[in-house]
């Protein structure tokens, strides 16, 4: 059997009411020459029955299953052993793919043999609030207002570049940054990655129930070029994200279920994360600081709405007498580096 030119890992628990568009998006790409893992992560709604007769039907999809639940990173990196091709894609069970997807991500990877990273724009679509846009609209009209306007994000991150265009987001100092800014702009149903990438890094971190995606995105970037293709070809549902909530968490084992609270807490742990892990300029490490403050009050208030008191007082002891020494000794160093600098005659 010849190898595939993609391999393509799709992580599963609890979501068969959604897999089934999910695998029919891979079956109806116009390249065919793609194998696809199905992870299951020790589902309890019947996945393992919506799947065998999928894998009968198709040899080119296999289905594989967790003994038990290892969390997204871990589901991936499970499917990511069973890879045979040079280039793996990943689909969350709830996205969508667009039927031209795989060819344009092959196609990029020729014309970009450096690169490790492929991503593309995809659409964002809520259907509780019944919002649909692109991520790249979503970044020319939320993200970049504040970027360009907000004078400790503006020195950090590359936005003349970003607007001018959007492969300029795709540079590793701009990928940093906005992951720092909270919207790092590939998501995992929008990424194509080297094989031998994710061996060398050990794929995803396992021992990040949430952001363990755009830790390796970063991480990757550390290693060789990213590439972006500007046009939507995955479809990405956040329908209830924020809460948990609705019928796409119904089904999930409580234990499993992210709180406002620790959904935060994570995303206050990817931020010291990207603080040990890259090497920041001066202003990446004051917006660094800022963040971390504000990411610590936000801590604070989902704490107080869970009752937690003893984790509210911390949060909000962190986010207004310890982060703000650090900040502020960096204010003052850019300045006296700006004093130092020679005054044109």
């Amino acid at each position: 059997m010849s190898s595939p030119a993609v391999s393509i890992v799709i992580p599963t628990y609890n979501r068969a009411a959604y897999l089934l568009d999910a695998i029919r998006s891979v079956q109806r790409q116009s390249r065919t020459d793609w194998e696809l893992i199905v992870v299951d992560d020790d589902s309890t709604d019947g996945t393992r029955d919506l799947l065998a007769p999928l894998a009968d039907d198709d040899a080119r999809i296999r289905v594989i299953g967790n003994r038990q639940p290892c969390g997204p990173a871990g589901a991936r990196n499970s499917g990511i052993a069973e890879c045979r091709a040079e280039w793996v894609a990943f689909l969350d069970s709830d996205d969508r793919w667009e039927a031209e997807k795989l060819a344009c991500f092959l196609e990029a990877a020729e014309c970009d043999p450096e690169a490790v990273l492929i991503g593309s724009d995809y659409w964002i679509v809520d259907r509780t609030a019944g919002t649909r846009q692109t991520m790249l609209e979503f970044i020319a009209g939320t993200m970049l207002p504040w970027w360009e306007g907000d004078p400790i994000v503006a020195p950090a991150i590359p936005w003349r570049a970003i607007k001018a265009s959007p492969a300029a987001l795709a540079g590793r100092d701009a990928m940093i940054a906005a992951a720092i800014s909270g919207f790092l702009w590939l998501h995992s149903s929008s990424a194509m990655v080297r094989r031998s990438a994710l061996i060398r890094l050990g794929g995803f971190d396992e021992t990040l129930p949430q952001t363990e995606d755009i830790d390796l995105w970063l991480r990757l970037a550390e290693i060789g070029p990213t590439a972006l293709i500007p046009r939507p070809l995955a479809t990405y549902d956040r329908t209830g994200q924020e809460a948990g909530a609705g019928d796409r968490y119904a089904a999930q084992d409580p234990a499993r279920t992210q709180t406002r609270y620790v959904s935060r807490l994570c995303h206050l742990r990817l931020l010291r994360t990207i603080g040990r892990r890259h090497r920041l300029s001066l202003a990446q490490r004051i917006f660094l600081l800022e963040r971390t403050a504000a990411r610590r009050r936000a801590c604070a208030a989902a704490a107080g709405e869970a009752g937690d008191g003893f984790a509210r007082l911390r949060h909000l002891v962190f986010a207004n007498i310890l982060v703000p020494i650090p900040f502020f000794w960096l204010q003052a160093l850019r300045l006296r580096r700006r004093l130092a600098r020679p005054r044109k005659s």
